[in-house]
């Protein structure tokens, strides 16, 4: 999402964390400026900083810029988290109760399905994941589901 010139600095530091996070591979300076509509030099300022808090990573070699460690931790304790999903968990309490089977929500990450909750039946046997796995999608239903809407 495009930023205006007078965006706070936490809405340019996050407009670039999106934009970083947003790419399949490293992305240089020029290319974040103009997809930002933000001036070289600012952009060039958001992403020292972000790097010596190491939520962005940058190579070098190549002058780009990739998602960096500290943040991938924060994407994964926040999925983690129990305090968002609270309306979500209930939902799927009452599914598992009426059904008698594990449901879960998910979504696609190219073609994988990524757990972001569930809740467990009470079945002996049965499949244990965790919030956060990754499974081809299509072995499993929600992954079906998500797959056939693909164009």
């Amino acid at each position: 999402m495009p930023s205006d010139v007078r965006s706070s600095a936490l809405e340019k530091a996050l407009s670039v964390l999106e934009a970083v996070s947003d790419q399949t591979q490293a992305v240089g300076l020029p290319d974040l400026a103009v997809r930002l509509r933000l001036p070289r030099q600012t952009v060039h300022r958001v992403l020292g900083q972000l790097e010596k808090l190491k939520l962005i990573i940058r190579d070098r070699s190549r002058e780009r810029y990739s998602v960096g460690p500290r943040l991938s931790r924060l994407a994964f304790v926040t999925l983690r988290s129990l305090n968002q999903s609270a309306p979500v968990r209930l939902i799927l309490q009452d599914l598992v109760d009426d059904i008698g089977e594990t449901c879960n929500v998910g979504v696609l990450d190219d073609l994988d399905y990524v757990f972001l909750q569930l809740m467990e039946c009470r079945w002996p046997l049965r499949l244990h994941q965790e919030v956060g796995t990754r499974i081809a999608a299509h072995t499993v239903s929600g992954g079906k589901l998500l797959l056939a809407y693909l164009a």
